[in-house]
């Protein structure tokens, strides 16, 4: 529970959104985050089995891949600008006043913070996509600098590591977007009815508390 007035007495950083708004917990628990958790635990067995058998091949087309990925996930920070521009927007006085006086201000943060959030992560895939593209001078420097025990555990142990990682963030990025969008029109119908004023609502409950009195009455 928290009032706007939280929100109004400075900057507010990225980490202090993330644990005012709880939604690190959306990493595991969210359904997103499930279907993210499957499908980079299935693609990381197929690409580390397909690096074992023809290496070669995997890296040609891996590097036509990142490029585009990378090019489309820019796009999408992009859509989350506007989409945010777009959502502030539509939101009226009235809506942050009466949930203010709900003591429900921090869903309306959830919901703006969420843009943030996944954009945080889709730079990060991106990050990662870098990474995944430089791969040869990186894979040269280690072998330069490491011993080869050291050499061989990271190219086998942690380049599974590397793969659940980037495979996760990229199908978070995605699903977690097309979350957004569903959070996003709710939110749009709930705004209809938020908008109204105060004493709207009060009359409005109270009809429907009238209604149902009534409605009981009348089958006893």
């Amino acid at each position: 529970m928290s009032k706007i007035e939280k929100y109004q007495k400075g900057y507010i950083s990225f980490f202090d959104f993330l644990r005012d708004t709880k939604k690190y917990r959306e990493l595991v628990k969210d359904h997103s985050s499930i279907l993210s958790i499957i499908l980079s635990m299935f693609f990381t067995v197929v690409l580390y089995n397909y690096i074992l058998f023809d290496k070669d091949y995997l890296n040609k087309t891996i590097d036509s891949l990142l490029l585009s990925f990378s090019a489309g996930l820019f796009s999408l920070l992009g859509v989350y600008i506007a989409g945010l521009a777009i959502f502030m927007s539509i939101i009226k006085p009235n809506t942050i006043e009466n949930l203010n006086r709900r003591n429900r201000i921090h869903n309306l943060v959830g919901i703006l913070f969420s843009f943030y959030f996944i954009g945080a992560f889709v730079l990060l895939t991106i990050i990662l996509f870098i990474i995944a593209y430089f791969r040869l001078p990186i894979d040269l420097v280690l072998q330069r600098f490491l011993n080869e025990n050291m050499y061989y555990f990271i190219v086998t142990k942690g380049v599974v590591v590397y793969l659940c990682i980037t495979l996760y963030s990229f199908f978070f990025s995605i699903s977690y977007t097309v979350a957004l969008l569903g959070t996003c029109i709710n939110f749009f119908f709930a705004n209809l009815y938020m908008d109204k004023s105060t004493e709207q609502i009060k009359n409005e409950n109270n009809h429907i508390y009238a209604t149902y009195i009534v409605q009981v009455k009348k089958n006893q």
